[in-house]
């Protein structure tokens, strides 16, 4: 019989989870999962078809029926940690919670990476942006954001809803006992502790892979040329498997000579934000005993 998820990581999205799953896959005890995000558990909540420009690429590779989550882990029962890195299921907690019961049980670990929710924002706009779908300004973006989710664009294009973290960690407190939250911000300024934390948690060895964890996966960009960045971009299924093949370290390299290395969001618009999200944070600092004072915007 196939294994299914002993462990997720649910969130948030812009957090570093593309690096934490690049990091763990090179473990021999974990399950090498092929499809990063399923999707399955929030995909049944969703309106569909998803709106927002190109949403369909996302689409296009969600897991849509438990028949076919349980084909993505055929195999697995030969690993001792089998994961799934939906990331869009912490914001979907309500609803993705008892179907996660459901199919997983109540024992499975929840892994909840959060990032500063102002610089996650910027970090889903850049995303956007670097792969030609968003043609207006942040602030704009901002502005447009409910119209947007009342449209049904894809969960990506909710910046400032997706940093309203307080909710829906307390959802999954309250519905599993074995819940680890990690900041994007430590995985930055020591990966190799923010790594041993993760394995620590998961119960498996040391994985041996500092390189690889140092590394920026899935970066975040403003292109400095559309026509180069079409080429890179998936634009199609075509493309998306012909991408496939050209090692991670040769898109990477594109990827970097093809970013503007000054562009910045307005500080004022930064402060906004910043007060936008305060109340959230705060509530969030008394349910998990933390200081968050460094999600402060720097001053000018």
């Amino acid at each position: 019989m196939t294994n299914l998820p002993n462990f997720l990581v649910v969130g948030t999205a812009k957090a570093g989870t593309t690096s934490l799953y690049e990091h763990l896959i090179n473990s021999s005890e974990v399950f090498p999962l092929k499809v990063k995000e399923p999707s399955f558990f929030s995909y049944n909540n969703l309106n569909t078809p998803q709106n927002g420009k190109k949403d369909y690429i996302k689409e296009d590779i969600t897991i849509k029926t438990i028949q076919d989550y349980h084909k993505l882990y055929k195999g697995s029962e030969k690993y001792k940690t089998i994961g799934d890195f939906s990331v869009e299921n912490l914001y979907y907690s309500k609803t993705v919670i008892p179907q996660i019961k459901e199919h997983l049980g109540v024992n499975v670990k929840i892994l909840i990476v959060l990032r500063n929710p102002v610089e996650r924002a910027i970090s889903a706009y850049k995303h956007l942006k670097r792969d030609l779908r968003e043609e207006k300004s942040f602030k704009e973006a901002c502005d447009l954001e409910q119209k947007r989710i009342e449209d049904d664009y894809a969960v990506i294009w909710h910046y400032k809803s997706m940093g309203l973290y307080h909710d829906n960690v307390k959802e999954y407190l309250e519905n599993f006992e074995n819940v680890k939250i990690l900041f994007y911000e430590d995985l930055r300024k020591n990966s190799s502790a923010f790594m041993r934390e993760v394995e620590s948690f998961l119960e498996i060895e040391y994985i041996n892979n500092t390189k690889e964890s140092d590394k920026k996966h899935n970066f975040s960009y403003i292109p400095k040329n559309k026509s180069i960045q079409k080429i890179i971009s998936w634009e199609n299924p075509l493309k998306r498997k012909l991408m496939k093949v050209i090692p991670n370290r040769i898109k990477n390299y594109i990827k970097e000579l093809n970013a503007q290395d000054n562009f910045e969001i307005d500080y004022n618009t930064k402060k906004e934000l910043e007060k936008y999200f305060l109340e959230d944070r705060q509530k969030l600092e008394k349910l998990l005993n933390v200081d968050l004072s460094f999600w402060g915007i720097k001053n000018k």
